[in-house]
């Protein structure tokens, strides 16, 4: 069985979901924005923002933006890819 992931909503009414490396992936709550979100950051443990992407950014690249949202929560901010063989072996 699949382990469960807890998403929690901060103060600031972000959602907040745990991923790599001990960072974790916020944006705006539903309560927030009832129809979206503005923008995805990535912050570390001590809350610290260590990327940020506003919706412009996913407008005008989407498949970029994207895959590094992505990769950030896969292998974290910490993590640079440098040939794709490695990062699949």
């Amino acid at each position: 069985m699949a382990e469960t992931t807890q998403v929690f909503i901060d103060e600031e009414s972000e959602a907040v979901i745990p991923i790599a490396n001990g960072e974790f992936l916020c944006f705006q709550g539903y309560e927030e924005n009832k129809e979206g979100t503005e923008y995805v950051r990535v912050v570390d443990a001590d809350g610290d923002e260590l990327v940020f992407y506003h919706w412009s950014e996913w407008c005008a690249d989407p498949i970029g933006t994207m895959g590094s949202i992505l990769g950030l929560a896969l292998l974290g901010a910490g993590v640079i890819i440098t040939n794709i063989e490695e990062a699949r072996a």
